[in-house]
């Protein structure tokens, strides 16, 4: 297995050595295969495709929506080209560029008794009834790790495997949740009869980042199209990269 692994990953290194020679004198033209994860694709692609097809008209653009860790299977194993993610996540034989911030919201239904404040502490979520993706999302861990415990009085009978979900469970009064900024900003919650507030935490949020294969022959590819995200998809948002 691990011989077949190392394997798969040089073929696709030697697959991109054709596409590094005409990346090489013209950037973002030859055909990338994006992976993007669930809570991230349906918010940000409805930007992404028209912005790169606008910019970069002769690039083919092929996206695959998974899990973080099957994405990142595919991604060593020469599956996929690059990867849009949320980190914090172990990145080991991988670069990453960090996209921007993506802040958390609080979701309660209307009747709940924070649905009158202005803001909430992270801390004072520990005894809420609280409402996650199910295991294997990102989104989940991330959310936990930012309240801090790992034993959370969640639902348990309760499992979800979209944020448009989430978002309904909110508002039949089956427990709270933290929404993403990107996802309320597209719209996951207009229409919803629920109130969204501010964490006044620096710990809620989550990174939306770029990740490739270290050493892979398209850097310069996966550079400009990370900038192309930040400025285009991702403007009020962004962290640039370092000079």
């Amino acid at each position: 297995e691990a011989v077949t692994r190392r394997a798969k990953a040089i073929i696709g290194l030697v697959e991109e050595l054709a596409e590094h020679v005409a990346e090489a004198v013209r950037p973002l033209t030859t055909p990338l295969r994006l992976g993007v994860i669930p809570s991230v694709a349906p918010f940000i692609l409805p930007k992404v495709i028209p912005s790169l097809r606008a910019t970069y008209p002769e690039l083919h653009l092929f996206v695959r929506e998974g899990l973080t860790r099957s994405l990142l299977e595919a991604l060593r194993s020469g599956g996929l080209d690059a990867a849009l993610i949320a980190a914090p996540y172990p990145l080991e034989g991988l670069d990453c560029e960090i996209l921007g911030d993506d802040p958390f919201h609080l979701a309660v239904p209307l009747d709940h008794p924070f649905a009158n404040r202005e803001t909430v502490e992270l801390g004072e979520l520990r005894s809420e009834t609280l409402l996650l993706l199910e295991a294997g999302h990102c989104l989940r861990e991330h959310v936990i790790a930012a309240i801090g415990l790992r034993d959370l009085p969640e639902a348990g009978d309760v499992r979800a495997a979209s944020i448009m979900t989430l978002v309904q469970m909110v508002e039949f009064g089956m427990g709270v949740t933290l929404l993403p900024d990107i996802a309320v900003e597209a719209g996951a919650t207009r229409g919803a009869r629920l109130r969204l507030l501010p964490c006044a935490d620096a710990r809620a949020k989550r990174s939306l980042a770029l990740v490739w294969r270290t050493g892979a022959a398209r850097r310069r590819d996966y550079l400009l199209l990370a900038d192309h995200l930040r400025d285009h998809c991702l403007p009020h948002r962004a962290v640039k990269a370092e000079a």
